[in-house]
């Protein structure tokens, strides 16, 4: 029995006044539940339409027919389409990748200059000190 069911003859027995398992509160909730659990499922496990065959790759990228003399198949106009895009994807992410790298080589190499330009910056402003102190206190 499933939850549908259920429902219909738990709303029927709580109008009819009669002594029922479930209450109110609980009918609506199953309520919501049972709207959202529809909502969010596919459509096709709700209908019990079976699974889309294409979205596997097994049938979607292998041949259609082969030769009995074991040439290769020509791909096909949907299959070749989908194997010059996924090259094409393949080459952007890659170039992109070499985009980030460059940058991040960039900034790292910039971070070294700043660092570098403000150590020479301290170094010609502070003289260390106690020089001759430290010179003292030797001799003794």
């Amino acid at each position: 029995m499933n939850i549908v069911t259920l429902l219909n003859k738990s709303k029927v027995l709580l109008q009819r006044g009669s002594v029922c398992h479930v209450s109110k509160a609980e009918l609506n909730t199953r309520r919501k539940t049972l709207r959202t659990r529809f909502c969010l499922e596919p459509r096709r496990r709700i209908s019990a339409i079976f699974d889309n065959p294409n979205a596997t790759s097994a049938l979607r990228d292998g041949p259609d027919y082969t030769f009995r003399d074991n040439r290769p198949t020509p791909y096909g106009i949907m299959q070749y389409k989908r194997i010059c895009q996924s090259i094409e994807h393949t080459a952007a992410i890659i170039r992109c990748n070499k985009e980030i790298d460059l940058a991040l080589q960039l900034e790292k190499r910039q971070a070294e200059e700043l660092q570098a330009e403000v150590k020479s910056i301290l170094d010609k402003k502070l003289k260390p000190k106690g020089g001759k102190v430290e010179a003292n206190r030797k001799k003794r």
